[in-house]
């Protein structure tokens, strides 16, 4: 049978494993609450980020539209640069027959400088000839003329 001190030795025996328990509860419920905290915490990072996201994901679709706006006016841009590329380098064909005849045209200009050059030397000797030629003979006739003239006289 059991005696009172055996009553009390198993009172105190399960106090003690009860407020062994009890602490161990505390600690849990501490725990629990700290772990709630936590969990708060990371709920209200985690919203937080979900909410930033949804800002970078509008952000990111403005830029997306308009990086494709970009896009489009870089196609537009190419275009017409392509174009003025086109109109370009049928200006420099262009430009390149024209210099062709152009050239044709300076050629044919120093062809005909140089006989007008050429003509103007002969035609110059003739004259100097000729001028020679004329003045010899008005010499000549004056000295003829005044001969008669003085044996007129």
């Amino acid at each position: 049978m059991k005696t009172f001190t055996d009553s009390i030795q198993a009172r105190d025996s399960d106090s003690a494993v009860g407020q062994a328990f009890y602490n161990k509860y505390n600690e849990k419920r501490e725990d629990a609450e700290t772990d709630s905290t936590v969990g708060q915490a990371f709920y209200n990072k985690y919203n937080e980020k979900r909410e930033d996201a949804e800002t970078d994901s509008t952000v990111g679709q403005a830029f997306y539209n308009k990086y494709n706006e970009k896009r489009e006016d870089a196609e537009t841009d190419s275009a017409v640069g392509q174009a003025f590329y086109n109109k370009y380098n049928e200006k420099r064909e262009d430009a390149e027959v024209d210099s062709t005849v152009g050239q044709a045209f300076y050629n044919k200009y120093n062809e005909k400088r140089e006989d007008a050059e050429t003509d103007s030397t002969v035609g110059q000797a003739f004259y100097n000839k000729y001028k020679e030629s004329k003045r010899e003979d008005a010499e000549t006739d004056s000295a003829v003329g005044q001969a008669f003239y003085n044996k007129y006289n």
